[in-house]
């Protein structure tokens, strides 16, 4: 399993085809080395991240939960903000 962490895109180039390419190698070149799903998370109001990963075949969770661990404290919390896509 994969977990396709935080990034950024300049504002300028958004929605452009160049990020949804290399998100597209990325994913190929993991599949290749065994994994078998990605997940992200993203912020609900961020429509064009919404757009891009429903672009590349993600469907949204219905429950997921964000853990942390800081300083050797553990907590989680709920979130909708979460998508997962099988390679």
């Amino acid at each position: 399993q994969l977990f396709q962490f935080a990034g950024f895109v300049v504002p300028g180039s958004r929605g452009s085809i160049a990020g949804l390419l290399v998100i597209q190698h990325m994913h190929e070149y993991y599949k290749e080395r065994g994994f078998t799903t990605a997940l992200t998370t993203i912020d609900s109001d961020n429509r064009p991240s919404w757009s891009m990963v429903l672009k590349l075949g993600f469907d949204q969770l219905d429950q997921a939960w964000d853990a942390y661990k800081l300083f050797g404290f553990r907590w989680s919390r709920p979130t909708k903000a979460r998508c997962q896509v099988k390679l």
